[in-house]
């Protein structure tokens, strides 16, 4: 079975990401709740303990930056 243009395009970002574990962090660019920005920062610390964390976020401000930002 031939593979599809996004399977293609899948393959190539793989393996462009190192390896490791990933985790991806999908998230608001507005803090919703007045702890929220607390509790991203407090997991982003916990992930940085993991050794060969990959950390996949959609690039922009908000709950991905902080928590990429605590590591």
């Amino acid at each position: 079975m031939p593979l599809t243009n996004l399977e293609e395009e899948a393959t190539l970002v793989e393996a462009q990401i190192p390896p490791g574990f990933r985790v991806g962090v999908i998230g608001s660019a507005s803090f919703w709740h007045e702890e929220s920005e607390q509790i991203c920062s407090d997991i982003g610390e916990r992930l940085a303990g993991l050794n060969s964390l990959v950390l996949l976020t959609g690039g922009v401000p908000g709950v991905g930056e902080c928590i990429g930002r605590a590591l």
